[in-house]
C-alpha cells in the first residue's frame, strides 16, 4: 500500500482491488460491462485501458479458467492493478502490460476470444470542464473511440467479441469507429435511471468479421424508485441488498 491508497472489497470470491482515493476511480458502470461481456469458462480475455484493473477482476471472478492480459499507458495505475492481482493471489490469471493500447498488437503475444475496453466517454472538448486527473480516464484527449476500435480490432481472434459501452447519444459514433475495423455489432442494450428515463448509456457487443444482425436486449433499469435499485441490478453485484 502507498499513501493515499485504500483496499476495497469488490463482494465476488473475496476479491479486493487497491485504490487511489484522489484518482478517478470505477463506478456502477464498471460492475454493468462485466455482466453484460457474458464470460465463459478458459476464455483468453484482453483488457484495453485497464486503469486499476477493475473488469479484469469482476470478469476472473465470473469464470473459472479465464486468462486475461491488461493493458494500462499510466504507470501509476498499473503498479497499483499489479499490487492487486498479487494481494489476490491471481499472478497465475492476469498479467499486466504498462504501455499504449494502440500499440498492444507489437508486445502482446496472443489473439484473444474477447477483448473488453471502458473508454473515455466525452469528446475532446470536455476535458476543459474535468479535474487534470480525470482527463484522460473520461475524455478524447489521449484516446478516441477510433483508436479504441483500432487498438481492438489488432487484438482479437477472428469472430472475437468486443465488449465496450458509451453514453447513450454517443452510440452511433462508436458502432462508426467499430465496423470502420471490421467489428460489427451483434448486441446492444441501453441502460436507464428510472424506467419513465430515455437511456443515458449503451452497452455494446461487436465481432470481427462478424456477419451482418443485431439482437436488441431489452434495457437495464437502475431504480424502481428514487434509493431503491432494481433486483436485477443487486444480482450484478452478488449481494441482493445494498450497493
Amino acid at each position: 500500500m502507498k499513501d493515499g491508497e485504500r483496499i476495497e472489497d469488490l463482494q465476488l470470491r473475496n476479491l479486493r482491488i487497491i485504490q487511489q482515493v484522489n484518482a478517478f476511480r470505477y463506478g456502477m458502470d464498471a460492475v454493468i460491462l462485466a455482466d453484460f461481456a457474458n464470460i465463459k469458462t478458459n476464455m483468453r480475455v484482453c483488457d484495453l485501458g485497464a486503469g486499476s484493473g477493475i473488469l479484469s477482476f469482476l470478469l476472473t471472478g465470473r469464470a473459472e479458467g479465464v486468462l486475461i492480459d491488461a493493458v494500462e499507458i499510466d504507470g501509476e495505475a498499473a503498479d497499483r492493478m499489479s499490487r492487486s492481482v498479487q494481494l489476490n493471489g491471481l499472478e497465475d490469471s492476469i498479467s499486466v502490460y504498462t504501455g499504449d493500447m494502440r500499440e498492444a498488437f507489437r508486445f502482446l503475444q496472443s489473439k484473444y476470444d474477447m477483448v473488453i475496453c471502458n473508454p473515455p466517454y466525452h469528446e475532446e472538448c470536455h476535458a476543459l470542464f474535468m479535474k487534470p486527473q480525470e482527463c484522460d480516464a473520461r475524455s478524447e484527449t489521449g484516446c478516441s473511440y477510433s483508436d479504441v476500435a483500432f487498438a481492438a480490432s489488432r487484438v482479437l481472434r477472428n469472430r472475437g467479441r468486443f465488449l465496450t459501452m458509451c453514453p447513450a447519444r454517443r452510440m452511433f459514433d462508436m458502432t462508426y469507429a467499430l465496423q470502420n475495423q471490421n467489428i460489427h455489432i451483434k448486441r446492444q442494450r441501453f441502460v436507464r435511471s428510472f424506467a419513465e428515463r430515455e437511456p443515458y448509456l449503451c452497452l455494446l457487443e461487436g465481432m470481427l468479421q462478424g456477419k451482418p444482425g443485431v439482437k436488441i436486449e431489452p434495457s437495464l433499469t437502475i431504480y424502481e424508485k428514487q434509493g431503491v435499485h432494481t433486483p436485477e441490478l443487486l444480482k450484478m453485484y452478488h449481494n441482493g441488498e445494498t450497493i
